[in-house]
C-alpha cells in the first residue's frame, strides 16, 4: 500500500486541477486564483500557438528540474553521513589499542564506557544511512572472530570486552565498504 503521507497536497492540487479543467474554474480558489489565472491564459494564447502544450512541457520540465535538486540533497545528505561514518573508524582503532594497554580493572571499565560512548556515535551515524543496518550494528548477534593480537588480558572480562570492540570494528568497516559499493 502506498504511503499518502505528505501527500495530500499533490492530491488537493491535481484535483483543483481537474476541476478548474472541467467547469473552467477553481473549485476552491476563488476569485482571487481565478483573476490570477486569466492574465496568464490570456499571455498564453497570445505569445503560445498551443498553449495546453506549452504548460505541459512546462510541468514537466519543472518536475524535472524539482526531481533533480531533490535527488541531489539527498545525494549530499547520504554523502556527508559516510564521511560521518568513515570518520569514526579512527577513534575506534584508538580505542581498541588502548584496550591492549589495559592494566587493571577499574582501567577497563573506563575504557568500556569509552568504547559503549564510540558505539553509540556509530549506531547515530549508520542511522543516518541505513536503519535496519544501524540496528544489525547495535544488537551485533554473531559477531564473527577477533583478528590475532598480542594482548595480555588481565580477566575473561577484558578478553569478552576486546573481542567485542574488536567485532564492532570488523562491522563498521564492512558497512563502510557496503556503503561505497552501493552509493559510491
Amino acid at each position: 500500500m502506498a504511503n499518502w503521507k505528505g501527500r495530500g497536497a499533490i492530491l488537493a492540487a491535481l484535483v483543483a486541477a481537474w476541476g478548474y479543467a472541467w467547469r473552467g474554474e477553481l473549485p476552491l480558489g476563488g476569485d482571487l486564483v481565478s483573476s490570477w489565472l486569466i492574465p496568464v491564459d490570456a499571455w498564453l494564447k497570445s505569445h503560445a500557438q498551443y498553449p495546453t502544450v506549452f504548460i505541459f512541457i512546462s510541468g514537466l520540465i519543472a518536475a524535472f528540474i524539482f526531481y533533480v535538486l531533490v535527488d541531489w540533497f539527498y545525494r549530499l545528505r547520504r554523502l556527508i553521513a559516510r564521511k560521518n561514518l568513515v570518520a569514526l573508524r579512527t577513534p575506534g582503532t584508538a580505542l581498541r589499542m588502548e584496550c591492549m594497554k589495559v592494566a587493571t580493572q577499574n582501567e577497563l571499565d573506563t575504557w568500556w564506557k569509552k568504547a559503549e560512548d564510540w558505539n553509540n556515535e556509530v549506531i547515530a551515524a549508520i542511522a543516518k544511512i541505513d536503519i535496519p543496518d544501524s540496528l544489525r550494528f547495535a544488537t551485533l548477534g554473531y559477531p564473527g572472530f577477533v583478528r590475532p593480537h598480542q594482548v595480555s588480558f588481565i580477566n575473561n572480562s577484558h578478553q569478552q570486552c576486546y573481542g567485542i570492540h574488536d567485532c564492532r570494528e570488523q562491522l563498521l568497516d564492512r558497512f563502510c565498504d557496503q556503503y561505497s559499493a552501493k552509493y559510491g
